[in-house]
């Protein structure tokens, strides 16, 4: 009702206070229109309870740890049992306490905070994401401001593209929907084969390692297809 009532748009991801659902609000949260979640655990359970078995890394059910422990994680898949409900979402969790904590009275330390749990997820080819709470901004918008600045250009070498949160969900749930099934080159050309259903174009990396052993890279747009498509790109 706030949202009608002001005339704002609802976003469609979903991160609830200490990740935790009761699975009698899953089918209200999705009539609410709900299409991504950010959770670590399975529905019904609290934090710190044992870690929810979700792709692409914890797909071992007999290997588990709690929910709260200090490890690095990323979630991108469809929830278990649910192919409505994507869990998305990207925390470090080990570098210099749970969350990024921007500090108005020490911006160096904030901006190199930021930036070494960006560069982390950018390394590991993951949704690079600063999680945070609200009450760490407890600072003047200068501040604030300056942080994102040192924040931004530091990156910058890694050619980020900011989006919503929204959309950057909506893009790895699509990504997922497909795969590549094969990689030839016919003398100058790279043919990528790949196969799957989405909606969304999306890219990928293509890697070139030059006479000298240096390794490049660019990514290459795959546009949305049902079924198998080929893109030619010049080596």
């Amino acid at each position: 009702a706030y949202y009608t009532v002001n005339g704002l748009k609802m976003s469609n991801y979903l991160v609830p206070h200490y990740y935790e659902i009761d699975p009698l609000a899953v089918p209200e949260i999705q009539s609410m229109g709900i299409e991504f979640i950010g959770t670590h655990m399975p529905f019904g359970s609290v934090f710190g309870s044992t870690w929810l078995s979700c792709g692409p890394y914890r797909l071992n059910p007999n290997f588990t740890r709690s929910s709260s422990i200090a490890l690095p994680a990323y979630y991108s898949d469809y929830y278990p049992g649910n192919n409505s409900l994507f869990n998305i979402v990207t925390e470090i969790r080990d570098d210099d306490g749970y969350e990024w904590t921007p500090v108005g009275n020490d911006i160096n330390n904030s901006i190199a905070q930021g930036v070494r749990q960006l560069t982390r997820a950018i390394s590991s080819m993951v949704l690079p994401t600063l999680f945070t709470h609200e009450f760490h901004y407890d600072m003047g918008s200068s501040d604030f401001r300056t942080i994102l600045e040192g924040i931004t250009s530091a990156i910058s070498k890694y050619k980020p593209e900011y989006t919503s949160m929204d959309y950057a969900a909506k893009y790895i749930r699509e990504r997922n929907k497909i795969e590549i099934n094969e990689v030839s080159i016919n003398d100058n050309l790279v043919n990528i084969t790949y196969s799957g259903a989405n909606d969304l174009d999306t890219k990928c990396y293509l890697f070139t390692e030059a006479l000298d052993g240096q390794i490049s890279y660019r990514f290459v747009l795959l546009p949305k297809i049902t079924g198998t498509g080929i893109v030619g790109v010049s080596k």
